[in-house]
């Protein structure tokens, strides 16, 4: 749960072909802050079936402690360098394999 509650944070940055995925054990409404974060990112939500079912781009650290979550149940929260979900044309419904 530490690690969990963690995440990125600490970190100065990430690379582009880096990410941080959190799976979590049922379909739900998670919530993520930007504590101690250095680096803006992309938080994408993903349904138990992988496809996204909601994003939301560049949070910026100075956001914290404001809170973002899901408007669609997920299971799984892909963090990522902000900007890098529209390069990769993450929207809702796209599928991921991993």
């Amino acid at each position: 749960q530490a690690e969990r509650q963690k995440g990125l944070s600490g970190l100065d940055c990430i690379g582009l072909n880096e990410g941080m995925l959190f799976v979590f054990d049922r379909d739900g409404y998670y919530s993520f802050w930007m504590k101690d974060m250095h680096f803006a990112i992309d938080i994408v939500w993903l349904s138990a079936d992988k496809k996204v079912v909601d994003q939301q781009l560049n949070v910026q650290p100075s956001s914290y402690p404001q809170t973002f979550t899901n408007d669609k149940p997920a299971k799984y929260v892909l963090e990522l360098e902000a900007g890098r979900a529209g390069q990769l044309g993450l929207s809702e419904g796209t599928h991921l394999s991993f």
